[in-house]
């Protein structure tokens, strides 16, 4: 009871500041929608980790000396933050502001009494773009920041240019991500788009397996081929695949 007399108080407050606008701008609402959200403990906890877990990337990376095995380490970090860290975030947001948001029956009778629906939704939608452009960026930057500190200021040219596709390539994969779960959320239910991104989530770790592990098991492997004059050719697996890679040429 104490907990919904605390939540009245709050909307009501809320209500209140945006009564006073007869035309709320639309820089007030993103504000009114980011406090709302801020109140998710699961948000500032994922953003919290995206901070914690992009340091230690950076710090870890600064004391690997092969190029190989930053590359190694880079990907598991790329698949962690991708495909859980990235897709739950996303997928909470996405919860709060068109499902969860929308049973606070008080705010929202007062926000579409003065704001037209398209206009709300515009703020939700450039809000939820807004939150994870800054994730990925900051990840962006503290990773680079933490491996410059502790490599002794000395940057990598190569750490720049992983980091930089690695910014790229997360900032067009949010942006796909928030509109399909967008999608998924207002063509289903809440619980049909829960268990269709966790299959989806299950599946991006199965699909993005490193190759490594492959390669691992068949180093010892060798295949024989059987050439126009009827001879046999007998060459090691590991040069087969440097040589469809292009990484050597026979």
């Amino acid at each position: 009871m104490q907990k919904l007399s605390n939540n009245s108080k709050i909307n009501k407050s809320t209500n209140s500041k945006l009564i006073k606008y007869k035309r709320i701008p639309f820089r007030k609402l993103i504000k009114f929608c980011l406090k709302n959200l801020i109140k998710e403990r699961l948000f500032c906890i994922l953003n919290f980790s995206n901070i914690l877990i992009s340091f230690l990337i950076g710090v870890l990376l600064a004391f690997v000396k092969t190029g190989q095995n930053r590359v190694i380490i880079f990907n598991f970090y790329i698949l962690f933050f991708t495909c859980c860290l990235l897709f739950v975030l996303i997928l909470k947001i996405i919860q709060f502001f068109f499902n969860k948001n929308l049973e606070d029956k008080t705010t929202y009778i007062v926000l579409t009494n003065q704001v037209s629906r398209n206009k709300f939704f515009i703020s939700q939608y450039f809000l939820i773009i807004l939150i994870l452009a800054i994730n990925v960026l900051v990840s962006f930057l503290l990773i680079n920041l933490a491996y410059s500190v502790f490599n002794r200021f000395k940057y990598d040219s190569f750490i720049l240019r992983m980091t930089l596709v690695y910014l790229l390539y997360n900032l067009f994969a949010s942006f796909c991500l928030i509109n399909f779960i967008s999608m998924l959320m207002f063509l289903f239910s809440l619980q049909t788009t829960t268990i269709i991104c966790t299959l989806l989530l299950s599946l991006c770790f199965v699909a993005n397996i490193p190759m490594s592990f492959v390669k691992a098991n068949e180093k010892s492997y060798d295949i024989e081929f059987l050439t126009k004059n009827n001879n046999h050719e007998i060459f090691k697996l590991n040069d087969v695949y440097d040589t469809y890679t292009l990484k050597k040429i026979y």
